[in-house]
């Protein structure tokens, strides 16, 4: 190691610094005993658990706000598909009704044509069903 150090003093600094070593790994905390807490660290450890807490509870509080918000927007849609639905079966009944009305005053057949309108086939004109 050294060039003036004997080969005897080399063994007893050996040794010294392994009793160094020991000494020193019994004061720092290991993984098999867990950390060493002072008091100021446990302090500090339980006031960021309350903080923690205090951030959770405002973070559930936060979603159940939104959550019920949701719902409400979802039970108001729900009732406006089921107008929606409501209007469109009585305007759907309402065409029918006007169809058979001018079919029965014609004395035709109510039909419709591959474009989608509504006609009345004359009964005289023959047709499939004549």
């Amino acid at each position: 190691m050294y060039p003036c150090s004997s080969e005897s003093s080399r063994r007893t600094s050996s040794a010294a610094l392994a009793a160094i070593d020991e000494s020193a790994a019994a004061a720092l905390p290991t993984l098999s005993r867990g950390p060493v807490l002072t008091p100021r660290l446990r302090a500090l450890q339980r006031r960021l658990a309350k903080w923690e807490i205090a951030h959770l509870r405002q973070h559930s509080a936060e979603l159940a706000e939104r959550l019920e918000e949701a719902e409400k927007r979802a039970v108001e849609a729900e009732e406006r598909a089921n107008a929606a639905e409501s209007a469109c079966d009585f305007w759907h009944d309402q065409a029918v009704d006007a169809h058979n009305a001018a079919a029965d005053a014609t004395g035709g057949t109510p039909g419709i044509t591959m474009d989608g309108r509504l006609v009345v086939v004359p009964a005289a004109s023959g047709g499939l069903h004549s």
